[in-house]
């Protein structure tokens, strides 16, 4: 299988889509212009956004680039590539880029050899594999041959934060007519090998099926080779699926209708995070319904060695959830009337807790399922005997199709899960039937290296139906990234012996 990737999986971690692309470059140009050669200024701040929207309604979708790139011309050698970088990064270094679950999911592809090819101009997926274990520097994943697993393939080129360029960086609408009357021309014949797979030794191509991830399928090349495909005058095309988000069963129905005339099935998901579970089953296999997880045991290896339930491993990580708390609350200024708590949920076999699990017999007993334990919390510190009592009185089922409790569905998804009791938030989310002093819970899953399975989750509570968390205003975006970094960072070091 091959794997074609678009924008879609760039957006989450602040990219912008197609529309404010073109009005980011619209208004990077207008700004320059703003000033004539006597230093007048013939176009005030405040009008620049307006005029933007108004050139781009004018222009047209897929004219807008080209109007800047032509005008950028007549500045500076590069001067449309930085305003491009601009546009894209809005100032961000690589450093600062945030991985999503599905980039981690789409590095432990290619580290078993699956071909990724994508449109994007952004590092994500190198940085996702530079991120995997001794996976060496992320420029090395760009280039063919460079590192130890092969590289993410960029058709369309790339585009770094400083307006470096490689490659045949295609945005504009002309660049589309060109490639439409260059059949040889790189970005074309990397797309066909998406569909039909490399050329063999012998000169023919070595077939297969082909997945599309975060298409709106709106990207003229890609339409004009489908139509191509289902003319049947591109031979040895293997099954093409495309997952798309969208959840209104009527317009499902005429779009599985058209993209079918052209030889392509759809798969729908409510919502984008889905696609990293979807991945996931892919590597791994899908269990029948009430079946463990089919990537349980990688899961549990990453745990192999904690002791988790000795008195002194407990003192000790319970005083480091009680420090994140006390930092969570004091970097986001929480007043006192909200009580914050963490608990920290791993996946377990019932007899390795040792007690609570009386009622089966030892054969069962050894051979009973995972299943996601909460063995710590910030509230209280407990002996081991004592976690052990405590988390086998609480198990979270996690088996294929069960996992309706909020912990238990960041585990299975392998993405971030929130709850609130006022009707809002994420309503795979829900609270469950355990005695508790909360209203609000956000449940973040650390994923282990590598295989970039699901392997942890700490959850974190509040005692009011309106958290600090859905109070950041504009700052939201900075400050929950913020807060997740917070999370992942002490739910790692929980897991160092």
């Amino acid at each position: 299988m091959r794997i074609l990737i678009r924008a879609g999986t760039s957006i989450p971690s602040g990219f912008p889509t197609w529309d404010q692309l073109n009005l980011r470059l619209l208004k990077g140009y207008l700004a320059q212009e703003r000033f004539s050669s006597d230093g007048k200024d013939r176009l005030g701040s405040d009008q620049i956004p307006e005029l933007a929207q108004k050139l781009y309604t004018t222009l047209g979708r897929e004219g807008a680039v080209d109007f800047v790139r032509v005008a950028q011309k007549t500045r500076a050698s590069g001067a449309f590539e930085k305003l491009l970088a601009e546009a894209l990064y809005c100032g961000r270094s690589i450093g600062q880029l945030q991985l999503r679950s599905v980039h981690r999911q789409i590095a432990a592809m290619a580290r078993q050899k699956t071909p990724i090819y994508t449109t994007n101009f952004d590092p994500l997926f190198e940085k996702a594999l530079a991120e995997s274990s001794d996976a060496g520097e992320w420029l090395e994943h760009r280039h063919p041959g460079a590192g130890r697993f092969p590289a993410i393939q960029h058709i369309h080129g790339w585009v770094d934060p400083d307006g470096h360029t490689e490659g045949d960086v295609i945005l504009a609408e002309s660049q589309y007519f060109e490639l439409a009357a260059r059949p040889l021309a790189l970005a074309n014949t990397k797309l066909l090998e998406v569909f039909r797979g490399p050329l063999d030794a012998a000169g023919f191509p070595v077939g297969g099926g082909s997945l599309i991830l975060g298409m709106s399928l709106s990207d003229a090349n890609l339409r004009r080779i489908l139509y191509f495909l289902s003319l049947g005058s591109l031979e040895n095309a293997g099954p093409i699926r495309a997952v798309i988000q969208e959840d209104d069963p009527l317009l499902l129905g005429y779009a599985d209708k058209h993209w079918r005339s052209r030889g392509l099935d759809l798969i729908p998901v409510r919502k984008f995070a889905e696609i990293s579970t979807i991945l996931r089953d892919i590597r791994y296999g899908v269990p029948a319904d009430g079946q463990p997880q089919a990537w349980i045991e990688d899961s549990a290896r990453s745990l192999k060695g904690i002791p988790i339930f000795d008195n002194g491993w407990q003192d000790q990580k319970h005083h480091r959830l009680a420090e994140l708390r006390e930092r969570i609350r004091t970097l986001f200024a929480i007043h006192n009337e909200e009580v914050v708590q963490l608990t920290f949920f791993v996946p377990l076999q019932p007899h390795q807790l040792g007690a609570g699990v009386k009622s089966i017999s030892p054969e069962e007993y050894r051979k009973s399922q995972y299943q996601l334990y909460p063995i710590l919390s910030s509230r209280k510190c407990r002996t081991g005997e004592a976690a052990q009592t405590y988390a086998a009185d609480r198990q979270h089922n996690v088996n294929r199709g069960t996992a309706n409790l909020i912990a238990a569905a960041a585990f299975v998804t392998g993405n971030i899960e929130q709850a609130f009791d006022d009707g809002g938030g994420d309503e795979t989310g829900v609270f469950g039937p355990f005695k508790r002093d909360w209203r609000s819970a956000l449940a973040v899953p650390m994923l282990a290296r590598g295989e970039w399975v699901p392997s942890a989750v700490l959850l974190l509570t509040s005692n009011v139906a309106e958290p600090f968390w859905r109070r950041f205003g504009d700052r939201h975006d900075r400050y929950f990234s913020q807060l997740i970094n917070e999370i992942d960072e002490a739910a790692r070091r929980v897991l160092v012996s």
